[in-house]
């Protein structure tokens, strides 16, 4: 499911850009390009990409057919990536130091003091405002 919500922004998203490009004339070369989905679930991917009918994904059957049918227009192609390696989970668990490096660095972010992240917070939780 959230593989269908990701390609209904990539859909909104490239729409939106090309309305703006051509309302505000700003004259850019907007290439249709395919946009790539990664994805850490191969099961996913695997469903998305084989129109083959399996029983237990039979209520999911209407959502795949709309992913497939983007995937056959060339909106998006689905790639697989590690999760390890999937920037956009970061987003939604819980961070050690080391993978909060990781994800600066993914994102190619770069702290702003050196300072760490646990000491300026300690601050402001405990500063007389």
């Amino acid at each position: 499911m959230a593989m269908r919500e990701a390609i209904k922004e990539v859909i909104y998203l490239t729409n939106m850009l090309q309305w703006l490009n051509q309302a505000l004339n700003l004259g850019l070369e907007l290439k249709q390009k395919v946009t790539p989905l990664l994805t850490d679930s191969d099961s996913a991917m695997k469903l998305a990409e084989n129109p083959e009918f399996h029983k237990r994904s039979k209520h999911i059957d209407i959502t795949y057919h709309f992913i497939r049918e983007c995937i056959r227009d060339k909106k998006v192609t689905v790639a697989f990536v590690k999760s390890a390696e999937q920037l956009a989970d970061s987003l939604t668990k819980g961070l050690n130091a080391a993978k909060h490096q990781a994800l600066l660095e993914g994102f190619n972010l770069k702290a702003t003091s050196e300072e760490p992240m646990s000491e300026r917070v300690k601050k402001v939780r405990f500063s007389k405002a």
